[in-house]
């Protein structure tokens, strides 16, 4: 397998899609308000077409979502073509959890999920922390004394950042820990005559019991034949953010659900990006050197890098598996301020 490595430098400060496309987004929200003084005559068909505009794009991922949905009470029909290969291809998954402020209790419920997989034995779970976690050595053997002989392998990796190549965040520490994991894949060749799949989520992760039952699945419909290139592609399952929700405020529940509806109906039906949760091949992750470790989080720019890398289109491929994940906002009107304004990104479960 071809790896290529981070061979990147630290982008403009100043010249970013981020900064882009917060001014898009202000531009559209004022529009009422300059145009009105641009073209007072024809502002309110201006404006009448806009919200037309919006409007039906919510309706298409409206659309979109419900047909998700559906797909979800389906899930996977292995193809004819790969009923002979599922019988014959062995699987390694590498799942990355990382944490860094959450309580230990949040990463329990997330590796606990992963216990309740069938074929715990086909999983290599790296927990990977930060080195300024508070407690971290604590954090680190309560895991190992939990978890040490729960899965196929467990790994525990600490991450210090390199200032001079990588940004504190959720990236460079994902980085960090799927080049740990794929030395120890190499170490123990644990590689051959498998199909490793890479899989990243947040610390606030419930997978579903058949999570990895259905990625096999949808991977040998994907690839029937056994040595060839597998699809370059990511498998992204649907979240809903109903961790607890029914405890949330009001803004906070509505979030989540529209969130959900957003993932299903817009970013996997329209390609544009996974999110929190994803899994992908391995040659996919050693083509682009896994994720860049000058961002803050993996989800848009890990695309951006998978097609920088193969020079192809990486589609968004839907992963008929339900997982949970916990709200990424405060749980009241002031922790949401906090979370927005100071950057304080602790979260009370």
């Amino acid at each position: 397998m071809i790896y290529n490595p981070d061979v990147g430098t630290f982008g403009n400060v100043y010249c970013r899609f981020t900064i882009l496309y917060a001014g898009l987004i202000f531009t559209i929200a004022t529009m009422p308000l300059w145009l009105a003084y641009i073209i007072p005559d024809t502002i309110a068909i201006v404006n009448g077409i806009v919200l037309l505009i919006f409007s039906l794009t919510w309706l298409c991922i409206a659309y979109n979502a419900l047909s998700n949905f559906y797909l979800l009470q389906k899930g996977p029909i292995p193809t004819i073509e790969s009923i002979e290969t599922t019988r014959k291809r062995k699987f390694k998954h590498v799942i990355i959890v990382p944490c860094y402020l959450d309580p230990v209790d949040v990463l329990f419920d997330c590796l606990g999920t992963l216990m309740m997989q069938e074929n715990v034995e086909n999983l290599l779970v790296v927990v990977a922390f930060e080195l300024k976690t508070p407690d971290v050595l604590l954090k680190q053997a309560t895991v190992k004394a939990a978890f040490e002989n729960k899965f196929g392998h467990l790994l525990i990796t600490t991450h210090e950042v390199l200032r001079d190549k990588e940004i504190p965040g959720g990236c460079s520490n994902k980085n960090y820990a799927l080049h740990q994991a794929y030395a120890f894949l190499k170490q123990y060749n644990l590689i051959k005559d498998c199909s490793v799949t890479l899989t990243t989520c947040d610390t606030d992760t419930l997978f579903h019991p058949m999570y990895f039952n259905t990625l096999e699945s949808v991977y040998n419909n994907d690839n029937p034949h056994m040595g060839e290139k597998p699809k370059m592609c990511v498998y992204q399952p649907p979240l809903f953010y109903n961790w607890d929700l029914d405890q949330r405020p009001f803004f906070n529940r509505i979030t989540g659900i529209m969130r959900s509806m957003m993932m299903m109906g817009g970013l996997i039906s329209f390609n544009l990006n996974p999110m929190s949760l994803f899994s992908y091949p391995l040659e996919l992750g050693l083509l682009a050197g896994f994720v860049n470790p000058r961002y803050g989080v993996d989800d848009i720019i890990a695309k951006v890098r998978w097609m920088c890398a193969t020079n192809e289109t990486v589609p968004v491929c839907l992963l008929p598996v339900p997982c949970i994940s916990g709200p990424t906002i405060g749980t009241t009107f002031m922790e949401e301020v906090c979370v927005y304004v100071y950057g304080c990104v602790y979260i009370r479960y």
